[in-house]
């Protein structure tokens, strides 16, 4: 098992991961929790307008090993009250 930290931008500022998590190692899960980690910041910080960019910065003990981003956009067709 190895430790990865999953560094985060909300779309305005970035933060970084103290404590990390132990993984395989494997490409498939560290996309995965990537994959996790992006959308549920997605879910918990809604975009103050109509577009919000996420991004994770996955770190392993040497360095960057992966960058995973996500947009959201929304618009409204009919906006409930």
């Amino acid at each position: 098992m190895q430790r990865f930290f999953f560094d985060w931008f909300d779309g305005e500022a970035w933060y970084r991961d103290e404590y990390g998590v132990e993984l395989d190692g494997s490409a498939a899960t560290i996309e995965a929790e990537a994959s996790t980690a992006v959308s549920d910041l997605a879910k918990d910080e809604p975009p103050n307008g109509e577009q919000a960019t996420y991004e994770i910065l996955v770190r392993g003990e040497d360095g960057p090993v992966l960058q995973a981003m996500l947009t959201y956009k929304r618009s409204w067709h009919h906006k409930p009250i």
